[in-house]
């Protein structure tokens, strides 16, 4: 989807400073596509979740996620591993998860020009 950018030249808000006139500028915004795959100790967090601004997908069988239609700008991308709580004990009894969950934000720029953005995630 490509959307024009409105520029307003002249006039001010409760001045006389004459009529207003609007425009189109000929460069125009393209959405953008950000994806990657998110892993853990190298291997692909299945079920994990990633968010962008107030978007959010699970990561699939290979770690990977998709975000398609973002719009220019700067983000914060959220990756989780919600980890494991399945219990491992030892032969003592001693039990703890399986893998704690893990997190990290990274800092995307969606450019103008729109495409693709990768953006692979290592907890």
């Amino acid at each position: 989807m490509v959307l024009p950018v409105l520029v307003v030249l002249g006039g001010a808000c409760g001045g006389d400073s004459g009529p207003s006139e609007s425009r189109v500028l000929g460069e125009q915004l393209e959405r953008g596509t950000v994806s990657g795959v998110v892993r853990r100790a190298g291997a692909p967090v299945v079920s994990g979740q990633v968010s962008l601004g107030d978007r959010s997908v699970a990561t699939d069988a290979a770690g990977a996620y998709v975000f398609d239609g973002v719009a220019p700008g700067t983000y914060q991308l959220l990756a989780v591993d919600p980890g494991d709580d399945t219990p491992v004990c030892d032969a003592h009894g001693a039990c703890v998860s399986a893998r704690s969950s893990a997190q990290a934000v990274v800092e995307v720029v969606v450019p103008d020009r729109g495409g693709v953005v990768p953006v692979d995630v290592d907890l």
